[in-house]
């Protein structure tokens, strides 16, 4: 059945129906419950719907906000991804029926109040001895008493209702515009029915959520946090409807005035505004300024309320296009009353005890530029910065005149005498305008400050009632005006005494001043002695001849060192400020030094203390353990004696001799267990004997009284048969005297049976036809609207088909368009990579070559150098050899000038001999002849003919010298020699294919 019942939920609201009707509603509320509740997965169906929102009725009729909370939890888990409207119809449900039933309980309340009040009959007796005897004893009223009764629990009730939804909603983005309407009827709550309390736990909850929200989606595991499957993220709509709830939150802190709570609102729409990275709407801060000019002008924080005013002034005036010249002369005159109206000379406080309140004001500029900072205001609020940003941006060219003309006096003109005739029409003025009229207080006050101040720098003394006289526009009262005094003394704003005895003003403190005051005259006047007496001219009366000698000296020697003295003090700033920076700059250092050892302090601090917790932690999970074994052992043991009827609480548990005990007591047991079966075995034989003696014994007994039983039955169903023929017959006769009377009117009864069925037989076949008729026309209706809608769904199914093909095409262009584009990047890119890999090329092409090129300079050089030195000591050591010798081809005769380069024999790269041609290979000797005979340059082109091994038989080096003017070279190896001209340069490097083998190339080299 219960299955049955939760398979179905029709069923189970038909019987929590069922319930109802008897009156069992908490057996209804239970059962539907248990449904809800179900574990069995399920799927969201439109009939868990109304058993949702007759479980709610339930809630709200019991006044369960418990099993309302869990009801939503569950069908918020059926319905949030499948059907949140369903959800809100709920949600938006249970809020109006339970503040239906606050109001009905409202109205239960006076209602009863105006009972009571109808029920006294004598006014001046209506207190009844139980009445004072009860207020005696408490303090609260009838009218308390009453609502503590009727009204308070349904505000507890519709309190925990709002929290409850807050709750379910906090993450559903598809709701959270229900979310922040719960909200707001939440604050209209706790304004309404002035619930201090609760309206902090309602505020400390939503930062809770937005902490919450914050904290969730930064985390790591952000997308798979199943606590914000249903959160779509931070968007533009979500932070203005947080910021327009924060707003609403605001302006109940101030209904409520509750500023601590304010402050910390304001902290949160400066958290939210952070959330997103760009600014937020003009329209959003314009909203936000405005609503926090009402707010501090409630607090009477008169500093922040000019800010708010002077900041949506600029907002205003910058992004409202459709403000009109009226509405922006009416804000200008706004923010400068507002300015005027902040209540400080703080840049005129005076006197000695100003420095016994630097804590306060320290204490008040901390709290003023945190307050600042979050607000968006000036890094350092105050009313001096405030005025001049206000000339700065020319608002006192668009303020009205009587604005403006306040302002000159208030501010700029020094007339103590005159000062309130001139404020008094510009005062008027403002009084009439509804939205001016509000600084008139304010402003007042001040002009009473101001008229006090320029008092002071005039007069000494001042009568009151003179003084009540300057005032006598303003309307203020003499204890009014002397508080004014007392509360501008004791802010340092001025120094003044009252002496009602001689009732009189006295302006200054004579007991505090200090010496520098009272001497600042005559100092000016020594000083200003000295300077006359240095710059007088010499030929001036009075001056003598030495003064005047005394005067030039000076003045000559102040000219020289004039510009030593401008050196020295410019040189004494640079080294002043280079030692400031070097200084700065070390104690930076010491601090980078000193924070990255705390740091590794800290870090090692922090693995001393996880170290020590983990031990800690392993220490106990021991001992837990231990204790844990010892204490099951025990267990068993005491269950084990218990068993065996031993007294445990006189028994040690933790001793030896336990297991001796439990072997007596099992003995025991044993043996008291065989005289229980002995005894029961004698029992029943004794129980059988008796029994079958009474069965003998009572037998005849139980015979004579069954025929007894018989004979008594036997006469009183005789009796009986009696009574019921004389009870048919009587009515027997009673129906013939019936049938007697009603047998006349049966003549009567065909005619007009016939008459009434006849009728209904007409109105039955008018009944007929007017229902055929009706579904006919219906019939056709419902084929023309079936045409109509067919023709309807025709048209828009071919409208969103064309609206596809022409979104198809669409977008194939845009991919189309995006391909070549890539295409044509990808080239351009190719191409480019590729001019730069060629340029990158010929650019270390050109720098081997240029490697390459001083090599080979190097090495020629080398090699003439050696030349000519092997020449010049072989020139010294031998005799110039005669030429009429003929010796062999060795001692030819050289010729004058170097023969030219053969560029025809294929060897346009290497170098030719100078002397005879080689001898044919029969004419020349051995290996060395023939070795000699190849010219050099065979061996630089790479000619692998020679074997290597008479390449290398000669010296490492090769000596070349230069024969001087004739451009002739030599070439000696061994006791050979060539003479060659020196190469040209080559213009390009040889292919390794021209050098020859690397052994050969390498050896030349």
């Amino acid at each position: 059945m219960a299955n049955r019942l939760f398979n179905k939920p029709e069923n189970a609201l038909k019987r929590a129906t069922e319930y109802i009707n008897i009156g069992n509603k908490s057996s209804a509320l239970n059962l539907l419950h248990e449904v809800l509740s179900f574990r069995k997965p399920r799927t969201w169906q439109k009939s868990y719907e109304t058993v949702m929102l007759k479980y709610i009725d339930l809630c709200v009729e019991l006044r369960d906000p418990i099993r309302g909370k869990d009801g939503l939890h569950q069908y918020r888990n059926m319905s949030q991804a499948q059907a949140p409207g369903s959800l809100e119809v709920v949600v938006t449900h249970f809020i109006d029926l339970a503040e239906s039933r606050l109001a009905k309980a409202a109205d239960t309340a006076e209602a009863a109040a105006l009972r009571e009040a109808e029920r006294m009959t004598d006014i001046e007796q209506a207190g009844t001895p139980e009445s004072v005897m009860l207020s005696t004893m408490t303090d609260d009223s009838d009218r308390k008493r009453t609502d503590r009764q009727i009204l308070i629990p349904w505000l507890l009730f519709l309190w925990e209702t709002y929290r409850s939804v807050l709750d379910i909603l906090k993450t559903n983005s598809k709701l959270e515009l229900v979310y922040h309407n719960t909200a707001a009827r939440a604050f209209a709550f706790c304004e309404k029915y002035k619930r201090r309390l609760e309206f902090r736990r309602l505020c400390d909850l939503l930062r809770l959520h937005l902490s919450n929200l914050q904290k969730y989606a930064s985390g790591p595991n952000a997308a798979n946090d199943k606590r914000l499957k249903v959160w779509d993220g931070w968007t533009d709509e979500s932070i203005e409807l947080h910021l327009q709830t924060r707003f609403r939150q605001l302006e109940t802190t101030a209904k409520l005035e509750l500023w601590t709570e304010g402050f910390k609102t304001v902290e949160d729409i400066h958290g939210i505004m952070q959330i997103n990275k760009k600014a937020p709407k003009a329209r959003v801060m314009a909203m936000y300024y405005e609503k926090l000019q009402r707010i501090f002008w409630v607090s009477e924080n008169y500093l922040f309320h000019a800010y708010a005013w002077f900041k949506y002034f600029t907002l205003s005036e910058s992004h409202n296009k459709g403000m009109t010249n009226e509405e922006r002369t009416e804000l200008a005159s706004c923010v400068l009353l507002a300015a005027m109206s902040i209540p400080g000379l703080e840049d005129q406080a005076v006197g000695a005890e100003k420095a016994f309140d630097d804590s306060t004001q320290s204490t008040a500029l901390i709290r003023n530029q945190h307050m600042a900072s979050l607000l968006g205001f000036h890094a350092h609020p105050a009313r001096t910065h405030l005025m001049g940003e206000i000339m700065s941006r020319k608002l006192l060219d668009l303020v009205l005149p009587e604005v403006r003309e306040m302002y000159e006096n208030l501010e700029k003109r020094f007339q103590p005498l005159d000062l309130v005739k001139a404020m008094l029409p510009s005062l008027d003025f403002c009084r009439k305008h509804e939205r001016l009229s509000q600084y008139i207080k304010p402003i007042s006050r001040l002009v009473v400050l101001r008229l006090l101040r320029q008092l002071s720098s005039v007069y000494h003394t001042v009568k009151i009632s003179q003084l009540l006289d300057l005032l006598s526009g303003l309307n203020f009262e003499p204890n009014e005006v002397e508080k004014m005094i007392v509360v501008a003394v004791k802010a340092k704003q001025i120094q003044a005494r009252l002496d009602h005895g001689k009732e009189c003003l006295k302006f200054g403190d004579v007991v505090l001043e200090s010496d520098n005051m009272r001497r600042q005259l005559t100092t000016l006047s020594s000083q200003l002695q000295t300077v006359v007496a240095l710059v007088q001219p010499t030929g001036a009366v009075g001056v003598d001849e030495d003064k005047a000698k005394a005067r030039a000296r000076f003045f000559e020697v102040v000219r020289e060192n004039m510009e030593k003295e401008h050196s020295s003090t410019l040189n004494r700033k640079n080294t002043i400020e280079r030692r400031k920076e070097e200084l700065e700059r070390r104690r930076e250092e010491q601090r980078e030094i000193e924070q990255r050892q705390l740091e590794q302090q800290e870090i090692l601090r922090a693995q001393q203390e996880k170290r020590r917790m983990e031990l800690a932690a392993r220490e106990r999970e021991r001992i837990k353990r231990v204790e844990m074994e010892k204490k099951m052992r025990e267990l068993e043991t005491k269950m084990e004696l218990e068993k065996l009827g031993i007294d445990t609480a006189k028994v040690d548990l933790g001793s030896s001799e336990t297991d001796k005990l439990i072997s007596e007591a099992q003995k025991q047991a044993e043996k008291a267990e065989n005289q229980e079966e002995t005894r029961r075995r004698d029992q029943a034989k004794r129980l059988d004997y008796i029994t079958r003696a009474m069965r003998a014994e009572e037998a005849p007994l139980v015979r004579t009284k069954h025929d007894e039983r018989l004979e008594e039955e036997r006469e009183a169903h005789e009796n009986s048969l009696i009574e019921f023929r004389r009870a048919a017959e009587e009515a027997y006769t009673a129906d013939v005297a019936l049938k007697g009377q009603l047998q006349a009117l049966i003549d009567k009864k065909g005619p007009f049976e016939s008459e009434i069925l006849a009728e209904r037989a007409a109105a039955h076949e008018r009944r007929v036809a007017e229902l055929r008729r009706d579904a006919y026309y219906r019939k056709i209706a419902r084929a023309r609207q079936r045409k109509a809608e067919k023709e309807e769904e025709e048209e828009a199914a071919e409208m969103e088909r064309q609206r596809r093909a022409e979104a198809e095409e669409e977008a194939a262009r845009h991919a189309e368009e995006e391909a070549e584009r890539r295409a044509e990047e990808e080239a351009e890119a190719a191409r480019r990579a590729e001019e730069e890999a060629e340029a990158e090329k010929r650019h270390q092409e050109r720098l081997r070559q240029a490697e390459q090129d001083r090599k080979d300079r190097e090495q020629r050089e080398l090699e003439r150098e050696a030349e000519d030195r092997e020449k010049r000591e072989q020139e010294a050591q031998k005799p110039p050899p005669s030429r009429d010798e003929p010796t062999s081809w060795r001692a030819a005769p050289r010729d004058p000038a170097p023969p030219a380069r053969n560029d025809g024999d294929g060897e346009g790269s290497s170098w030719r001999r100078t002397g005879p041609p080689p001898a044919p290979d029969g004419e020349r000797g051995g290996w060395r002849s023939s070795g000699r005979g190849r010219s050099l340059a065979d061996m630089d082109s790479g000619d692998s003919s020679a074997p290597p091994s008479r390449m290398g038989s000669g010296r490492p080096n090769q000596d070349r010298e230069n024969d001087g003017p004739d451009g002739g070279g030599s070439w000696s190896r061994g006791s050979a020699r060539f003479s060659d001209a020196p190469p040209p340069r080559r213009e390009r490097e040889p292919r390794p294919s021209e050098r020859g083998s690397g052994a050969d190339s390498g050896r030349w080299r």
